[in-house]
């Protein structure tokens, strides 16, 4: 958070307290990349007061300065956990207080055998995005809260970019929360219009998977007071979770149990008339809700870019080599375009453009990430199962181009503004590109057509000749569509 605020934000960090806080602000300063001032055990009691003072922001635990802070007027963050933010939090500015508010707590206890999940829970994105807020702010008056879930695929929550986009202009005074999966929660949090994101993990060993698990995170967001949810994915299991937090605005497709809604539209989905983005703008336009025109970028910060370029230096790639991606893996067989293709696609890319090939995926389609390096040769680097969801953000940032069967890092590829060819074969409406496609200026689409009357998918009887009827060269006359214009 420290090093983010001195190079995105271009502030001047100082450290406080006294002695014995010395030595844990030093290991802090030794894993930090930028120069911060370390003035713990050196001021006066009258000294800390003039510099908090002088002080922009002060961030702290719930601790004294905090309370000084608050006393002189000076904007405050504070970090709560285990003790209440409603007693002991700042009165002045409120809309400092970071207090995830976890079943437990504020339970006043020094001791706790959830090793504070109250205050671990508190993620760096959230904690640098309210830090910037209130920097750039001058209204500190308690926000409200709206909440947008979205329980499914990273694509499908990349692909309500532009409808997050809309709610934070429409509740332009509140904040704006996902309720996200575990794995697609970085492709919420790093969203611009989002200001946090609560975790729904109830996959088979998950936190809320059993009855105790779900009554503790519906207590958790009936703490936070929503003021209205907006359901992006209709399921009887989030439509419940924000009737029984009593969330008085619940906003979503027509779902089967009268009640559970009070604002509703039709899904329309499966019919594919058009794409998915529309179809969350549809949602939040179910209240009113106007588009905010366009689509949000993925936040990349500075240490995302520090770690992409020391893991492509450890796999070979020197400075200032260009490179291109190629994403061999999907979630389904069905939309896994024949490693030969993406081999050759490898070769002409290497031939046309003198780039390194990087070969992406989440580890579960090793075998084929691998063979497609190996025949690549040293031209190409595996890096399978190797980078998390900003690393990837930051690897394809710096590509020349993405070439991807349909899948989450198609989508996260337009969000960081590369140029990105995604292959697709399902021609079933509900399936293909018309709903699926990328968003933005720099992205293209391939579709295969083998001329069935209905697309079984997972179980196609005559192995998937829509995506092996489409060719490399095919392919790459898409790729060289878009290298005729640079990426904005």
């Amino acid at each position: 958070m420290a090093d983010r605020l001195i190079e995105l934000d271009g502030v001047r960090l100082l450290w406080i307290g006294d002695d014995s806080d010395r030595a844990l602000i030093q290991k802090i300063q030794e894993r930090m990349t930028t120069p911060s001032q370390n003035c713990a055990g050196q001021n006066s009691w009258r000294r800390t007061q003039e510099i908090i003072l002088e002080a922009d922001l002060v961030i702290t635990n719930d601790s004294a300065p905090l309370h000084l802070a608050d006393e002189l007027g000076r904007k405050v963050m504070a970090f709560f956990g285990p003790t209440d933010p409603a007693k002991y939090g700042p009165q002045r500015t409120p809309s400092g207080v970071l207090f995830r508010g976890v079943f437990c707590s504020p339970c006043e206890r020094a001791q706790c055998r959830y090793q504070h999940e109250c205050l671990r829970e508190i993620r760096v994105d959230e904690a640098y995005q309210r830090a910037h807020e209130l920097l750039e702010s001058t209204d500190v008056r308690v926000p409200g809260e709206v909440l947008a879930v979205r329980l499914d695929r990273m694509g499908d929550m990349m692909l309500s970019y532009p409808a997050f986009a809309a709610l934070k202009s429409h509740f332009e005074r509140d904040r704006l929360t996902v309720l996200a999966r575990p794995y697609t929660l970085d492709a919420a949090g790093r969203s611009g219009p989002v200001n946090d994101v609560i975790v729904y993990d109830y996959a088979k060993g998950g936190r809320h998977r059993s009855l105790k698990g779900y009554a503790r995170l519906v207590r958790e967001i009936r703490r936070r007071r929503f003021k209205a949810a907006f359901i992006f994915h209709p399921t009887f299991r989030s439509h419940l979770l924000c009737l029984a937090a009593g969330i008085p605005v619940r906003v979503g497709y027509r779902p089967g149990v009268p009640g559970l809604l009070t604002h509703t539209v039709t899904d329309l989905r499966s019919s594919g008339y058009q794409h998915e983005s529309r179809n969350a703008l549809d949602v939040a336009r179910a209240y009113g809700v106007r588009s905010a025109g366009g689509h949000t970028a993925f936040r990349i910060y500075p240490e995302d870019r520090r770690r992409i370029d020391k893991l492509l230096g450890e796999a070979g790639l020197l400075t200032g080599e260009r490179v291109a991606v190629l994403h061999p893996g999907s979630s389904s067989r069905s939309k896994c375009w024949p490693i030969d293709s993406f081999v050759r696609m490898g070769e002409m890319l290497i031939a046309s453009y003198g780039v390194r090939i990087a070969i992406i995926g989440d580890g579960r389609h090793k075998r084929s990430d691998e063979e497609v390096a190996i025949r690549l040769g040293v031209a190409a680097v595996n890096l399978s199962g190797k980078t998390d969801m900003a690393l990837t953000a930051a690897l394809l940032e710096r590509s020349l181009i993405f070439v991807s069967n349909d899948s989450g890092p198609a989508h996260l590829a337009a969000a960081v503004g590369t140029r990105v060819v995604s292959i697709f074969g399902r021609s079933e409406p509900g399936l293909g590109a018309r709903r699926w496609k990328p968003m933005g200026e720099t992205s293209a689409y391939v579709q295969g057509d083998s001329g069935c009357v209905v697309c079984t998918a997972e179980h196609c009887s005559i192995e998937f000749e829509c995506l092996k009827q489409l060719t490399p060269e095919h392919v790459f006359e898409a790729v060289e569509g878009l290298m005729k214009d640079p990426p904005s």
